[in-house]
């Protein structure tokens, strides 16, 4: 691809971006942009223009074959790849005061499951041999990384032929087992990735995001197959997943529904990036595997039987995002009390869980 002019403020603050460690560059035309960090926002580094940032749309959406979309809408997402500043994922959008976008910089490798800190009963999810897992979270909680290290360190060895369907595709995947399709470009939804994956038979499915009826549908009839399905969808706690999935169906859907889900669902996940005390981030992650108690909690729609399994985990072997912060604080994983305070869910039960184990370790150091 021949680089523009136009665009080359844009790649000079994306090149910046990435040496800084950046996740993302946020910029409004006219006006300042700046980076995330860590979690927060740095202070200004540049007023790009109008002209500058729509060469860059046209440049880089026109090579993911997006283009056309944007011209017909007033948003769109796709990605972008430069020797300069490696893969980012795009979101332009047009907003009362003119063009925005956003970038999301993807890492240059995929990081290994070993190197995220993650507990072996998160791990050893990807050695299910069918159903399927949610993984849960805000945007930036490294739900996409979490899904692609699956793929590249135990999927893929397991000698599993492996269906991606993102929109747009992150990881870039080099394997001759791993085929990806971009949503909006190779295929035309999210739907439409499920069928696929029904038609060709797949042993594990990575799907990018649930967002409608269809897909979700679509999705559980692919787990119901065998298939090893491990999809994102948008809730902090893991105990709202089946709610926030079921939601989709019609409610003369939702029994049917429910009972599929039950019978396929191997665990939730909900990973949280949480600032490292120096710089840079580590995960902590709340665990919901599906146990028979979860199964028929969700059968019976009863959220509050799953939080309760949540409160008092046990045999279950849950765990909540709040135990596992408190847990990183006291092992002495470089996490601070009040970045994990930050990222909990449940700021006042993480307090209580801190205060507890400084408790237990006091009594420790007097007794012995």
């Amino acid at each position: 691809m021949i680089a523009s002019q136009g665009a080359a403020t844009v790649r000079a603050l994306l090149r910046d971006g990435r040496a800084r460690g950046a996740s993302d560059l946020i910029m409004r035309a006219g006006l300042a942009a700046y980076y995330k960090i860590d979690g927060s926002n740095t202070e200004s580094v540049a007023v790009p223009g109008g002209e500058d940032m729509l060469a860059f749309v046209r440049e880089h959406a026109a090579a993911d074959s997006r283009m056309g979309l944007f011209e017909g809408k007033r948003a769109i997402g796709f990605a972008a790849q430069h020797l300069d500043f490696g893969r980012v994922r795009v979101q332009a959008a047009i907003d009362l005061d003119g063009l925005s976008l956003t970038f999301r910089f993807i890492p240059r490798a995929i990081p290994q499951l070993a190197s995220l800190g993650l507990p072996q009963a998160v791990v050893k999810l990807g050695w299910a041999k069918g159903g399927l897992i949610l993984i849960t979270g805000p945007v930036g909680s490294g739900k996409s990384t979490l899904q692609a290290a699956f793929v590249q360190d135990i999927l893929v060895p397991r000698g599993l032929d492996v269906i991606t369907a993102e929109d747009p595709p992150e990881y870039l995947f080099r394997h001759e087992r791993v085929r990806q399709y971009g949503v909006g470009t190779e295929l035309a939804s999210f739907f439409e990735a499920c069928l696929h994956e029904l038609r060709c038979n797949a042993g594990a499915f990575i799907l990018g995001e649930v967002r409608d009826h269809a897909t979700a549908a679509a999705m559980l009839l692919a787990a119901e197959t065998g298939a090893l399905v491990i999809a994102t969808l948008h809730t902090s706690r893991t105990v709202d997943a089946a709610d926030r999935l079921l939601a989709f169906f019609p409610a003369h859907e939702r029994d049917l529904a429910r009972t599929q889900l039950s019978h396929t669902l191997v665990a939730v996940i909900g990973p949280r990036l949480v600032k490292k005390k120096g710089g840079g981030r580590r995960a902590a992650v709340e665990l919901l595997p599906a146990t028979p108690g979860v199964k028929l909690a969700i059968r019976e729609a009863n959220t509050k039987a799953l939080e309760d399994i949540m409160d008092a985990p046990g045999e279950s072997g849950a765990f909540a995002l709040e135990q596992n912060l408190a847990a990183l604080v006291h092992d002495e994983s470089g996490i601070a009390a009040e970045d994990a305070l930050e990222a909990a869910n449940d700021r006042q039960r993480l307090e209580r869980l801190l205060e507890r184990r400084q408790t237990r370790r006091e009594t420790q150091e007097v007794f012995g």
